[in-house]
């Protein structure tokens, strides 16, 4: 499914306005606000461009699991989901919450 809460999310990361990103991939600001609000699907082409001018993959506009793969000791990938990916995100910004549930389940 089209995540349109990516392109809100990634835009307002880059200080950009509906209107400016309207203008780099070609669209107007009501266009992108159709987009980030779910009631339209960008074309083809400017579903490249909003991967383009905003550095998302494919993988993260359509909220779709990513691979990854660790190395180290043992060698191994695995799926994991757009929401995983977020709460990790949140715990690399919250150490107190990060190192309570280090201490919580043993994890040095």
């Amino acid at each position: 499914m089209f995540s349109g809460k990516k392109i809100k999310e990634k835009r307002k990361e880059m200080g950009l306005s509906q209107e400016q990103l309207g203008e780099l991939i070609g669209v107007t600001k009501v266009a992108v606000w159709g987009y980030e609000n779910g009631t339209k699907t960008p074309k083809i082409e400017n579903f490249l461009k909003i991967m383009e001018v905003l550095n998302l993959t494919p993988d993260e506009l359509l909220e779709r699991d990513v691979n990854v793969i660790c190395e180290g000791v043992d060698t191994y990938s695995f799926k994991i989901s757009r929401k995983e990916m977020e709460l990790i995100k949140a715990l690399r910004k919250n150490t107190a919450v990060r190192n309570k549930l280090y201490k919580e389940f043993d994890i040095k």
